[in-house]
C-alpha cells in the first residue's frame, strides 16, 4: 500500500508559521516546512499568517481580498516527491480518460477527426494528441470541442451509450449543481475541499 493511501497521511495535526515559514505536521508523524508563499496562488495579496486557521484536511489564511484555503494535498505535492509523481500519473490518466470520452462523443456524432478539428478551430494533429491523452487541453479548447459536437461538460462526464467504463471507474460527479462545493487553491490544480482525502 502506498503511504498516501493511509488515512493519517492526509490528516493535519498542526499548522504553524514563523518568519514566513509554514510548518505542517500530519498524523502519520511527518512534519514538513516550506515558505508560505509557495503554498499560495501566484500574485496572492499579503497574507495575515497570524490568523491562520486549520482543520483536519486543510488550512486557511486571510488576505486583503478574502481567505485562501490550502488543502492537505497541496502541501504533500510540494514536499513528497513520490506523492507528486503519483499525482502527475493521476493527471495523465485523467487526460487519457478525457481524450477517450471526446473520441467516443465524436464517433457517436459521426464526425471525423478532421471535421471536428475544423469546427473547433484546432489542428487535426492537436485533436489526435488530445484524444490519445498526449496533450493537455485547456478549458476553452475543451469547451470549443464539445460545442462543435453539440455537447457540454455534462456529456463529457457521462459515459457515451455503448462506451464501457474502466474497472473501478465511475462517472464524474456533477459539481455544477452542488452549491455547497468549494474550490480551493492547490499547486496540483483546483480540487474540491476534502474530495481527495483518503477514507
Amino acid at each position: 500500500m502506498a503511504r498516501w493511501q493511509a488515512a493519517d497521511y492526509a490528516r493535519i495535526e498542526s499548522v504553524t508559521e514563523h518568519d514566513g515559514i509554514v510548518s505542517v505536521c500530519f498524523r502519520d508523524g511527518d512534519c514538513v516546512s516550506l515558505p508560505g508563499a509557495r503554498l499560495l496562488p501566484p500574485g496572492a495579496p499579503a497574507s495575515d499568517w497570524r490568523a491562520l486557521h486549520w482543520t483536519t484536511y486543510d488550512f486557511s489564511v486571510p488576505t486583503a481580498h478574502g481567505t485562501i484555503t490550502v488543502p492537505w494535498d497541496a502541501v504533500r505535492v510540494l514536499t513528497d516527491p513520490a506523492f507528486s509523481r503519483h499525482m502527475a500519473e493521476e493527471a495523465a490518466g485523467q487526460a487519457r480518460r478525457v481524450g477517450s470520452r471526446l473520441r467516443a462523443l465524436r464517433h457517436q456524432r459521426g464526425l471525423t477527426a478532421k471535421a471536428l478539428a475544423a469546427r473547433a478551430g484546432i489542428s487535426p494533429v492537436s485533436l489526435s494528441r488530445i484524444e490519445t491523452g498526449r496533450h493537455d487541453v485547456v478549458l476553452s479548447t475543451l469547451e470549443r470541442l464539445l460545442a462543435a459536437m453539440g455537447c457540454s461538460l455534462r456529456d463529457l462526464a457521462e459515459p457515451v451509450l455503448g462506451e464501457a467504463m474502466g474497472a473501478g471507474e465511475t462517472a464524474a460527479p456533477d459539481i455544477a449543481d452542488d452549491e455547497a462545493a468549494t474550490v480551493a487553491w492547490s499547486p496540483a490544480g483546483a480540487v474540491r475541499n476534502g474530495a481527495t482525502a483518503p477514507r
